[in-house]
């Protein structure tokens, strides 16, 4: 008994679909069964970095510095040229 042209394209074509609804079974499918069940924030967080957030947020700040006359006393520097060079063209993007 010998195996025909169309026999064997029938064996290659179901073995393409196999491998077809296999491969989607194992890049959508297979993903979604593997997933962990829900995750509690007690196994994500580690306490030491709670602990080191509650502190940070339960600080404050006291801001009267910057209504103090030390603070309003201080002045900006005057602004001096940096360089004895020319500033540059007026439009640096025209062309030459």
């Amino acid at each position: 008994m010998t195996a025909t042209i169309s026999d064997n394209l029938k064996i290659l074509l179901a073995v393409a679909i196999l491998l077809g609804v296999g491969f989607i079974w194992y890049m959508y499918i297979g993903p979604i069964l593997d997933a962990p069940e829900a995750v509690y924030a007690e196994t994500v967080i580690d306490p030491e970095n709670l602990r080191r957030y509650r502190r940070l947020n339960a600080a404050s700040f006291n801001l009267e510095f910057f209504t103090g006359p030390e603070f309003r006393g201080l002045q900006s520097p005057p602004l001096t040229a940096t360089s004895s060079l020319p500033a540059g063209r007026p439009n640096p993007f025209a062309p030459f």
